[in-house]
């Protein structure tokens, strides 16, 4: 039963710790004090701090006297630095027992927890008066708790103040340190700066064991690839691959490839991807994904569409962002029957589209620009068709004006589809859908959609057209002719109409 209690402290599983209490009870074997540590211990990991508290008290009532390591546990699985503390004046009052550095760490690192960090700060005063020397575990606790506590600058002082005391520093207070500098903080191109002096502080003592030094060159990576210091962060890059330093590489790669996204460096990404392929470390959707900002914002806009190739060949999931990095590149490279396609699978994919992508999709279909009139017509199949409205002048009869018409269904679609996605249509959504009406002539169609948005918006059921949207609907009626200027009674009709709305 000890070995299981054991497991069962090193694992958080206090469901099991007191059924093998129960069980030795049923049995009539004797409790003592490692047993009832080790299922106290579990219960503080599994988050059972009643429990914990319950068992502690019936571990004094049953006659087992606690000692140093007992009061270590309980300390370790109070819910709050109160009892921790209270625990800490009866170990020295009732018990007669000085707090050795293992039970102070354990209410340091309830500190932590808790983010409470006057406690903390109390706490190590009290660890020096009793001439306790913090071991380096309790001075990463201490650090967290005033990280937590959204006092970075001063977590940054107790640092490199224990530091110079010669207290032992390890890479866990740093990694603390540098976390409270990332996460916290109005300003945070002063924070990622604090990041990278003390990661050169660290690049000295060279850490290179263990999850924390795993964790300073990521904080230190990202840091200077928000700063725009891509070259720097290439370099930590690199200082871990000739370490040979057990981290995720991937999310290293990664933030650099966000820090090139950023900065419109699509020259550097795509080198960057190569030497990842390199170097056995495989790009997921969120390189592509920077990768293709990095190419839109240096106005790379074929080679973003190239990296989307590359997304699909690995058998990547894309995301919401990808999809919107992808049709920003295919939009602007032109590209329409991608655009097409990519916005088909984003809603079958279940993300909502952003409004430039609906604005594209409208220009497109309404033109036929995509130069693929089946597959357009295949997507506009799931769309519901409506019918001008009654109070319109009707069309001229001829084929050309029956063109014109199926214009306005596919726009009138686009935008009830935004709706039920969610998309709120912006200054570009209304002109592009009128432009595309008018686009082949259709005049009709375009004051029809714009008579239909304003009778929603007016009803509650979606933003209303803006003056650019009618100007475009304007010029789309008036024709200037080199026989006369003059306008007809339909058109005449038409801009009535215009000027009502």
């Amino acid at each position: 039963y000890g070995y299981v209690l054991n497991a069962c402290a090193r694992t958080g599983q206090p469901e099991r710790a007191l059924s093998a209490l129960a069980q030795m009870r049923g049995r009539g074997y004797a409790i003592d004090q490692f047993n009832y540590c080790f299922a106290i211990t579990a219960c503080g990991r599994g988050g059972q701090t009643a429990r914990a508290a319950a068992l502690f008290a019936e571990m004094k009532a049953a006659g087992v006297r606690p000692n140093e390591i007992a009061y270590n546990a309980a300390v370790g699985a109070c819910a709050d630095v109160g009892a921790a503390r209270a625990l800490l004046r009866e170990m020295r009052t009732s018990a007669g027992l000085a707090p050795n550095a293992f039970v102070y760490t354990s209410a340091l690192a309830v500190c932590a927890r808790r983010g409470d960090a006057d406690a903390a700060r109390a706490l190590l005063r009290e660890m020096r008066d009793a001439g306790v020397p913090p071991p380096a575990a309790a001075i990463a606790h201490a650090v967290s708790a005033l990280a937590a506590a959204r006092q970075h600058a001063a977590a940054l002082d107790l640092l490199r103040g224990m530091r110079d005391e010669g207290a032992p520093v390890g890479g866990s207070a740093y990694g603390a340190a540098l976390g409270g500098c990332l996460a916290h903080g109005a300003n945070k191109a002063r924070q990622w700066r604090a990041v990278l002096e003390l990661y050169d502080e660290i690049a000295a003592r060279r850490p290179r064991e263990g999850v924390a030094s795993a964790w300073l060159y990521g904080v230190a990576v990202h840091a200077a690839a928000k700063l725009g210091q891509l070259q720097r962060a290439l370099a930590i890059v690199a200082g871990v691959e000739a370490h040979r330093i057990r981290t995720d590489r991937l999310t290293l790669y990664n933030s650099v490839m966000s820090g090139c996204g950023a900065s419109g460096e699509w020259s550097l990404a795509l080198e960057l991807l190569g030497e990842m392929r390199a170097r056995g470390v495989m790009p997921d959707v969120i390189t592509y994904t920077a990768a293709m900002r990095a190419c839109a914002r240096g106005r790379r806009w074929d080679q973003g569409v190239t990296l989307l190739d590359g997304v699909r060949r690995g058998g990547l999931a894309m995301d919401r962002f990808a999809y919107v990095q992808a049709l920003d590149c295919a939009s602007h490279a032109k590209q329409w029957h991608l655009v097409l396609e990519l916005l088909d699978e984003m809603t079958a994919a279940g993300f909502t589209p952003p409004s430039f992508a609906y604005n594209t999709a409208i220009k497109v279909r309404g033109s036929g620009g995509s130069g693929d009139g089946r597959r357009a017509r295949h997507l506009h199949s799931r769309f519901s068709r409506c019918n001008l409205s009654d109070h319109l002048p009707p069309p001229p009869p001829s084929s050309q004006a029956a063109g014109i018409l199926r214009n306005l269904p596919r726009a009138q679609a686009l935008l009830r589809d935004m709706q039920r996605a969610g998309v709120v249509p912006d200054a570009h959504t209304f002109p592009a859908a009128v432009r595309a009406c008018a686009a082949c002539g259709g005049e009709a169609a375009a004051v029809g959609l714009l008579a239909d948005a304003v009778a929603r918006a007016r009803g509650g059921g979606g933003a209303l057209p803006g003056a650019d949207a009618f100007q475009a609907a304007m010029d789309a009626c008036v024709k200037v002719r080199a026989e006369a200027v003059q306008l007809s009674s339909s058109q005449s009709c038409l801009c009535v109409i215009l000027l009502q709305s």
